[in-house]
């Protein structure tokens, strides 16, 4: 019975660890249904448009690059709180700024979460799972960075849907913004 229970334990830790990949697939995925209308809204030109794309891969280096000295000194499960926060705050920021700049910097700030996520996830899920669910457990990691896609896709396809609809603009302004769903 006991050995049920910590198994039921290790499970859900990893589970709630492997959403680190979730927001991995969303955040790599959801710029794609968004940048027309971003466009649009923010008159953005080539090079901004192409700078509001990447500036959310360049926040992943560097949370990448940052995770392994962060985590030593804070500890994991710390990291990863640090990073969903970040996550949180910078979808906060995308989805209430009507400044090119603050989206920028809240789409680095949500890159720096997800890529500290990217590391930290399946370090602890591997440093937590017992050695014979190891493999499983971390595969559940790229499962959720597959339905972070998926995800982002649906996303993508309401606010496609809700642009050509000209009532709900109101509504589309708000979800254009939404980096969380």
């Amino acid at each position: 019975m006991m050995i049920k229970t910590v198994f039921k334990s290790v499970t859900f830790i990893c589970i709630t660890a492997a959403i680190g990949g979730l927001l991995f697939g969303y955040d790599t995925a959801v710029i794609s249904g968004a940048i027309v209308l971003l466009k649009q809204q923010f008159e953005l030109s080539t090079v901004q448009e192409g700078w509001l794309v990447s500036c959310g891969l360049v926040g992943c280096i560097l949370g990448v690059t940052l995770t392994g000295i962060i985590s030593d000194r804070l500890g994991r499960k710390l990291v990863m709180i640090i990073a969903a926060t970040m996550f949180f705050l910078s979808a906060i920021g995308c989805a209430f700024t009507a400044e090119y700049q603050i989206l920028i910097i809240s789409r680095i700030a949500g890159g720096i979460g997800v890529g500290i996520a990217s590391v930290i996830s399946p370090l602890y899920i591997a440093e937590f799972a017992p050695a014979t669910k190891r493999g499983k457990m971390i595969a559940l990691y790229q499962l959720a960075i597959t339905l972070g896609i998926l995800l982002a896709d649906f996303s993508n396809a309401v606010i496609i849907y809700l642009s050509r609809n000209k009532y709900e603009a109101k509504v589309l302004t708000w979800l254009i913004h939404q980096e969380s769903w």
